[in-house]
């Protein structure tokens, strides 16, 4: 960007999807966070973190059982408290009745996930003909402006 200023994820993303890039309905593998665009070449990237996501589904499946294991043992971390939750945790491997804790993800559906993306977009869209909008309205004032100041200084010489 111009402005110097570090592009957001939706940005990013529409910045892919007006170069041709294709939205998945899946998230990346790696950070959860936004969904995978696809080149034409069909390599999958990430907008957030960056990198190309595997190609290949059996890797891939391993990828998102290790983040969902990363997330939840963070979100243990978190709610720990205590000793007991160790117990608790593997009482619960056993089959044996546990207490739950902590918070629980909401999966979204791929209809709801692409609604929040295009709101996102719509949004910075919004946001960015606004400014545009003031933009213009200050250049046209200072046009407004500067004429007359010239012929201000004009007739007083």
């Amino acid at each position: 960007m111009a402005t110097g200023k570090k592009q957001t994820e939706s940005e990013m993303l529409a910045e892919k999807l007006l170069q041709g890039w294709t939205m998945l309905s899946e998230n990346c593998p790696y950070c959860s966070r936004v969904p995978l665009m696809r080149q034409r070449q069909g390599k999958d990237w990430c907008v957030a973190c960056s990198r190309f996501a595997p190609t290949n589904p059996a890797q891939q499946q391993q990828q998102q059982q290790q983040q969902q294991q990363k997330q939840q043992d963070e979100e243990e971390d978190e709610t720990s408290d205590s000793g007991s939750e160790k117990s608790e945790r593997l009482a619960s491997a056993t089959g044996e009745p546990f207490e739950l804790r902590g918070s629980f993800r909401l999966q979204a559906t791929p209809e709801e996930r692409l609604a929040a993306c295009s709101a996102a977009l719509k949004r910075e869209g919004e946001a960015a003909a606004e400014a545009l909008k003031q933009q213009h309205q200050q250049q046209q004032q200072q046009q407004e402006c500067s004429p007359a100041s010239t012929t201000a200084e004009s007739v007083s010489t």
